[in-house]
């Protein structure tokens, strides 16, 4: 399953990214900032107010 963390950086997605990896999962990573410590494939740098933004995923 093709899944999309809107805030991957943040407490939750920093836990909920590597626990859908480790089943299987392709995560597509979203935030301001960068993930630290995880080996993030998809991972976009954006605002979900950025105009034309889902066009980017």
């Amino acid at each position: 399953m093709r899944v999309l963390i809107v805030g991957a950086a943040g407490s939750v997605g920093r836990q909920l990214v590597p626990h859908l990896a480790e089943r299987g999962h392709e995560v597509i990573c979203f935030d301001l900032q960068r993930p630290v410590g995880e080996p993030y494939e998809r991972y976009h740098r954006a605002s979900t107010t950025q105009p034309g933004i889902s066009t980017t995923i």
